[in-house]
């Protein structure tokens, strides 16, 4: 129970990362187009706009696995009886949990090349690793959502039983 609550409140705060790095996407954007109608656009937007997109979404995903905001198909699944329900949600909930420790693990992979490689952006030169580890956490942390979401089942089994 301290787990799931852990997890939770751990959601939440990646969510709150996630809304400001949409709000400052949404203004870098208003700033450039404000910027270019003078004559004047910003060098390097698409590059910033990328990386905190990259930062937002990641981070969004944690809350989002949480709160059961994706995308679910609950009509068939609906009419099953509750057992083969939880079964469902078990399977699906330890299949992403898999899916998303391969994505975690290859980020950190790619993080590190990053690192030992050097590569920054053509037009800021900022280094491209910092947003890859970020990609990382926020995939680390819809991980332990997962894994929550797991155990909770697990101990509906166990109650049942």
């Amino acid at each position: 129970m301290r787990f799931q609550r852990f997890i939770h409140a751990l959601s939440e705060q990646f969510g709150k990362v996630a809304l400001w790095a949409l709000a400052a996407m949404m203004f870098i954007t208003c700033i450039d187009i404000l910027m270019r109608s003078f004559g004047y656009p910003v060098a390097g937007i698409y590059e910033v706009v990328g990386y905190i997109g990259a930062i937002a979404v990641s981070f969004a995903l944690p809350r989002t696995t949480a709160t059961g905001g994706h995308i679910a198909v609950d009509i068939v699944v609906a009419r099953f009886p509750e057992r083969v329900q939880s079964v469902i949600r078990a399977v699906v909930s330890l299949l992403g949990l898999v899916l998303f420790i391969i994505i975690t693990w290859q980020c950190v992979v790619m993080g590190f090349d990053l690192v030992c490689t050097g590569e920054v952006s053509p037009t800021l030169q900022i280094p491209f690793f910092p947003f890859v580890f970020g990609v990382a956490c926020g995939c680390a942390a819809t991980c332990l959502v997962l894994l929550s979401e797991l155990m909770t089942v697990l101990e509906e089994w166990v109650v049942r039983k």
